[in-house]
């Protein structure tokens, strides 16, 4: 086991095949994209999960903020409620998943932003 303090980061993971990243009082931010079958799962007791997953990103992500708040900035993204206070969100054919839940933080899902090409 691992104890950091502070903010989690995992920055530009790309095809993540399975994660779990758990945290007591740090920040946890996830940008990246989770591969097809693959999952991810964030936790944290009191503290904030922010998630950026790709424009064509295919997963469907279950968020749990008990006594926080879900903000979805994720357009045209729309979420059906689960069991308790559980979001779940459909984003493409849903074949990677991904977890989120905080005790008292609350979940950011964004959509990562087009890289510019460099080609131009």
């Amino acid at each position: 086991a691992t104890s950091v303090a502070g903010v989690i980061g995992l920055l530009n993971a790309r095809g993540v095949s399975s994660g779990r990243v758990e945290s007591v009082s740090g920040s946890v931010l996830f940008n990246g994209a989770v591969a097809p079958g693959g999952s991810l799962d964030l936790q944290t007791h009191d503290a904030p999960i922010e998630i950026l997953l790709p424009p064509r990103q295919n997963a469907l992500v279950e968020v749990s903020a008990y006594g926080g708040k879900t903000i979805n900035r994720i357009p045209g993204l729309t979420g059906a409620p689960g069991k308790g206070k559980a979001v779940q969100y459909r984003l493409g054919n849903g074949r990677a998943r991904v977890v989120a839940r905080t005790l008292k933080g609350d979940v950011s899902l964004r959509q990562q932003m087009p890289r510019p090409n460099p080609s131009r």
